[in-house]
């Protein structure tokens, strides 16, 4: 398994740029407006159902990791609505782990130290909320393996969370690239995210046939 460690800062620039160097017009256009419209979720939640918008963002954040998009804010949806009901939180199935559910209920608690201790959480969360105005980048899996792989390696088996050290030096270096390309990090950040997911969801397709 490729680690973060056996990286290079040189190796993780060179990376981000060659992902970001192949990206084509619709995935440019997608990077664009991708947190716009997560945006557009967050505050449609917040309406609905009275938690403040960027606590539906956090929640929505707290319930990504392994969750299609759409899953995603369904669940975020859901949890939501139990949570200002006065349901418990077992009432409502999400498709990512409990321990994401138990977090994502701990925010609409009010435990805001969740957010001190998950920086991807913190970092999706305020990106969300702020858009193009955000210094952060989301770290997730997919950016981390943006980070340590190329596009003509293929599909390679990566380590899939940073530690808190690990999470801050990716998160730097991501901030300087994205402004020397001259983008918002958000956007820097979505667009890299579209490149490698399609790029290795090509080539899984590829490998069944």
């Amino acid at each position: 398994m490729r680690t973060i460690n056996s990286y290079t800062d040189r190796q993780v620039r060179n990376s981000l740029r060659a992902w970001y160097g192949i990206a084509d017009e619709d995935q440019r256009d997608r990077g664009c407006v991708w947190y716009d419209k997560a945006e557009e979720e967050a505050s449609c939640i917040s309406d609905v159902t009275g938690v403040e918008k960027v606590t539906a963002a956090a929640v929505i954040a707290a319930l990504s990791p392994r969750n299609k998009w759409e899953r995603n804010v369904h669940d975020a949806w859901d949890l939501c609505k139990a949570w200002a009901s006065g349901d418990p939180q077992e009432s409502v199935t999400v498709c990512t782990f409990h321990s994401n559910r138990d977090k994502a209920w701990r925010i609409l608690e009010g435990e805001r130290d969740v957010l001190a201790s998950s920086p991807k959480v913190s970092a999706f969360a305020d990106t969300i909320v702020n858009g193009c105005l955000a210094n952060r980048i989301v770290v997730d899996v997919w950016h981390t393996r943006a980070c340590i792989t190329k596009p003509r390696e293929g599909r390679v088996d990566c380590q899939a969370s940073p530690t808190l050290a690990q999470y801050s030096r990716l998160e730097e270096i991501t901030l300087e690239e994205a402004q020397l390309a001259d983008d918002p990090p958000c956007v820097y950040q979505a667009t890299i995210w579209c490149v490698i997911k399609d790029k290795w969801e090509e080539t899984k397709t590829v490998a069944l046939y």
